[in-house]
């Protein structure tokens, strides 16, 4: 529950807008290692404050055995959500590299298309003095 926290605390602190890119979201939340490190830490202080509470008055043992085994179980669940997470960070940032990447190659082709547009363009320019000295030698 507390990452449920976490979420919505983090919706209001960063604005998300349609359009945006990975580049800039992985910019706004630093890295996403980062982030892992961080939800760990909020983990283990949530844990800590609450080792420091008094410890309830013990329960019947069968409701004991019962509770211990669903805090285990759900011990699991937090695990394999930590792992989940990580793997999804790392492929985060592994789409933010793929995504710059693209966009360096796409200024390049940009940048060559740009320069056969004017080589052709002064070639056109050329040709059509060309045939316009053609045309006045022809009718003068």
């Amino acid at each position: 529950m507390w990452y449920l926290l976490a979420l919505r605390n983090a919706k209001k602190e960063i604005p998300i807008k349609m359009g945006t890119s990975w580049r800039a979201i992985i910019a706004a939340l630093g890295t996403a290692a980062e982030l892992v490190r961080s939800a760990k830490n909020l983990r283990e202080t949530v844990s800590d404050v609450g080792d420091r509470r008094e410890a309830p008055a013990p329960a019947r043992t069968e409701q004991g055995n019962q509770s211990a085994a669903a805090l285990a179980e759900l011990r699991a669940r937090m695990e394999r959500v930590e792992g989940s997470e990580a793997k999804q960070a790392e492929l985060i940032a592994k789409m933010a590299d793929q995504d710059q990447a693209l966009w360096n190659q796409l200024q390049h082709l940009a940048a060559r298309v740009d320069k056969i547009f004017w080589i052709a363009l002064v070639a056109l320019i050329f040709s059509s003095l060309l045939i316009l000295r053609e045309l006045i030698r022809l009718f003068l």
